[in-house]
């Protein structure tokens, strides 16, 4: 995206192109008056000009010449004109105050995309860590797995060497056993 110097330099150039115009439309207008009053103030630009007319005037009197030899449609348009002018520069303004903002608004665009960039960033970091651990767990619970099928089948050696052993016989009851039904009232 081109900067706003570059548009303000641009419309900068294009007022001074469009006051140029208005300037020559002018000189071609006043010509002749023009030459006068500068051949009259500089002898030495003469050259171009033709003979000079004496002109006993003073300085404001040349403007009011070249005042006076302007008909008055020509001054109506060249006032017309400065108005004009005096339109596009503010149009100028308003259109660079606008550049100026949607400028500020792409930046402020632009620095949230990459906020969202680095929140996707960190998001997908978070879900490759949560897999790795995923897969961390499913390793030690296979593990786990494999260390009880093991404590099982010892579990059930010892079982089964415990029961080939012989049953030992249980022991006699003594001769002198004394009733349940006497004991109860004892545990009271």
């Amino acid at each position: 995206m081109p900067s706003p110097d570059r548009y303000r330099n641009t419309l900068w150039i294009a007022l001074a192109a469009w006051i140029g115009a208005t300037a020559i439309l002018t000189w071609l207008s006043y010509g002749d008056a023009a030459r006068r009053i500068i051949a009259s103030s500089y002898p030495q630009l003469g050259r171009s000009a033709p003979p000079p007319a004496p002109i006993a005037h003073s300085a404001p009197d040349m403007t009011s010449l070249a005042a006076e030899a302007a008909p008055p449609p020509v001054q109506q348009r060249l006032n017309a004109m400065s108005l004009d002018l005096e339109a596009v520069r503010r149009s100028v303004d308003r259109i660079l105050i606008a550049q100026e903002q949607i400028t500020r608004d792409v930046d402020q665009l632009m620095a949230g995309q990459e906020q969202i960039t680095r929140d996707a960033a960190q998001l997908t970091a978070g879900q490759e860590q949560i897999t790795r651990d995923a897969a961390q767990l499913t390793a030690s619970q296979e593990q786990m797995t494999r260390e009880i099928t093991k404590l099982q089948a010892v579990e059930q050696q010892i079982l089964q060497k415990n029961s080939e052993r012989a049953p030992r016989p249980a022991p006699a009851l003594a001769r002198n056993a004394v009733p349940r039904s006497l004991l109860a009232p004892m545990v009271r």
